[in-house]
């Protein structure tokens, strides 16, 4: 199943406009079962446009609803310096987090993961058209995909929808209430309120 056609190419604006159309097939929604999985990256986008500052860890855990047990990521705190984002493992390890029972919440959807490399970084967009007919859109993008997260489907009909969306993440368009993420074949919303 090829969905884009031979010149769709994923990017902070493609998917914003795919992702904001429900019946364009070049975004997955993945609605509010995705909020613990995309919450903190969100989280993250939004810090980028913010003075310089720490955000503990498990400040962000609470605000998504992810207790302390079901945090198998030992993520180090956001640390924010002129709008670059950057985000390690305390133990240097690679983190996957699972979509929390999204295949099984929602029919037809394979589980998703976000996958987080031992060090994120992630770089605040500076202001264009797109993000300024929106105030409240923040935009960040990754420079090089080893310091990228990714984002990949396991399960019943996995395959296609890794074809189709998964990727590592080449930029994230942060609204109040969702997310969007542009990867590296496709696009994927989720619901963050």
């Amino acid at each position: 199943m090829q969905a884009f056609g031979l010149f769709f190419t994923p990017t902070a604006q493609s998917c914003e406009v795919a992702c904001n159309n429900p019946n364009n097939p070049s975004c997955i929604n993945l609605g509010a079962p995705g909020k613990p999985m995309v919450g903190p990256m969100k989280e993250m986008a939004d810090a980028a446009f913010a003075a310089d500052q720490t955000i503990k860890m498990a400040d962000v855990r609470a605000k998504y609803g992810i207790s302390s047990t079901d945090d198998k990521c030992t993520r180090g705190d956001i640390v924010v310096t002129n709008g670059i984002v950057h985000n390690d493992a305390s133990g240097g390890e690679i983190c996957d987090i699972s979509s929390s029972g999204v295949s099984s919440m929602v029919s037809g959807i394979p589980e998703s993961h976000l996958i987080l490399p031992s060090q994120l970084v992630l770089n605040k967009m500076p202001p264009n058209s797109m993000a300024a007919a929106n105030d409240e859109m923040h935009i960040v993008y990754t420079e090089d995909d080893a310091h990228a997260g990714q984002i990949s489907f396991s399960g019943t009909g996995s395959d296609s929808w890794n074809k189709l969306y998964s990727g590592n993440i080449k930029a994230i368009i942060s609204h109040p209430d969702y997310a969007i993420f542009a990867t590296s074949n496709g696009c994927v919303r989720a619901d963050t309120k």
